[in-house]
């Protein structure tokens, strides 16, 4: 088992500019946009913004969510699995 320290950095990450499509034989979602699986990491903001204008790019600077958001956010979630799990045992008459 491995475990990391929490990265503190900041991504550049590219929109997609076309739509996924299916891949008719196989049924996969594809895409012909390669740059959507491309992140950058910078050690700060000011670095991943002067790369963005270099590059002449536009882009949006969002801040992680607080930690606390986060927790509820993490509570939350876990309180839509309970509720799922209710609901399969109940239509399955395992209650």
């Amino acid at each position: 088992m491995t475990s990391a320290k929490p990265r503190k950095a900041w991504r550049l990450v590219f929109e997609r500019r076309t739509a996924p499509f299916i891949e008719p034989l196989m049924g996969y979602t594809g895409g012909r946009d390669t740059l959507t699986q491309v992140e950058l990491n910078f050690p700060t903001l000011e670095a991943a913004i002067r790369y963005a204008e270099r590059q002449g790019l536009n882009y949006v600077v969002q801040a992680a969510p607080p930690a606390s958001q986060a927790k509820v956010t993490r509570q939350h979630a876990s309180e839509e699995k309970q509720a799922f799990s209710d609901l399969v045992w109940q239509r399955l008459q395992l209650a």
